[in-house]
């Protein structure tokens, strides 16, 4: 053959290939077959943030939970045996110290706990592990669901009760 017509039948070979896609439609789609199976996309969601975290929370294990955050700590007072945690926020995780009335000491009334903040489609959740004192295994999942910014009188004066948030010793 002669060299031009091979360089012609390569150069057409080779827009014939680069058009149909390899073995494709022609229609310069990529063609996947369904095997059945539902892929859910990835949505990539903005970080919770501060203000976010701050307000009306509530566990089905634990009752209303109520938020207060400011710079270097956050609060939380929730309903069962005069719950508190204090600790701190770094990103959307909270590392802390949870009491419960009455002795709020280390054991069955008090220890560490942990909770990460994350949104889900609209809805802002926590989930985390608490345990009694330092030594002891996380047991428990802890699991919370925002519900608005709102926080009763109240609460904002057992917020104000410094005695009742007592410090990881």
């Amino acid at each position: 053959m002669p060299r031009r017509t091979l360089v012609a039948a390569l150069t057409a070979a080779t827009l014939l290939i680069l058009m149909t896609g390899c073995g494709g439609s022609g229609d310069g789609f990529e063609y996947v077959e369904d095997t059945g199976e539902s892929a859910s996309p990835t949505v990539s969601q903005a970080p919770v943030t501060v203000r976010e975290v701050a307000g009306h929370w509530v566990s089905g294990e634990y009752g209303d939970a109520y938020v207060q955050v400011n710079a270097a700590e956050m609060r939380v007072v929730y309903g069962r045996d005069g719950g508190r945690m204090i600790g701190s926020l770094r990103g959307s995780t909270f590392t802390g110290w949870w009491s419960e009335a009455p002795t709020r000491r280390p054991g069955d009334d008090a220890g560490e706990v942990q909770l990460t903040f994350t949104r889900t489609g609209g809805k802002l959740t926590a989930h985390g592990w608490w345990r009694p004192g330092t030594d002891s295994e996380f047991e428990s999942e802890w699991t919370m669901e925002k519900v608005d910014g709102a926080v009763p009188p109240a609460v904002r004066a057992d917020f104000s009760d410094a005695t009742a948030f007592v410090r990881h010793p």
